[in-house]
């Protein structure tokens, strides 16, 4: 609130969206330009959007590629990053209140 106005609200809502991650699927090797792609849906039908982030070292740290996005796919170009098969892709879908959660482990090799 501000001067006792309030500027938004939101209703929790009894269902966490459903997120499931496509591709990669776990172990997968990708390159290039590799399309990552994940269904989601909310039992309430509200408004889903995603924080897509990554880890190269194995989930320790992560990097943020997207914040409120609200495609189910991303493009990700491979060559702005290391090889390695430590990577770990996290997607977090909230509906503003509840939120799910997959992650996957998947390489990152040029020579395919």
């Amino acid at each position: 609130m501000l001067n006792n106005t309030v500027k938004d609200s939101i209703n929790k809502t009894k269902n966490t969206p459903e997120l499931t991650i496509l591709t990669p699927y776990n172990g997968q090797a990708i390159s290039n330009i590799f399309n990552i792609t994940w269904n989601q849906t909310d039992a309430d039908n509200n408004t889903v959007v995603n924080t897509l982030l990554l880890s190269s070292n194995g989930g320790v740290d992560f990097i943020t590629l997207e914040v409120d996005y609200n495609d189910t796919f991303y493009e990700l170009n491979t060559s702005t990053f290391s090889e390695g098969d430590d990577y770990v892709l996290k997607i977090l879908a909230s509906d503003g209140f509840n939120t799910d959660e997959e992650s996957v482990n998947f390489t990152i090799d040029q020579d395919l």
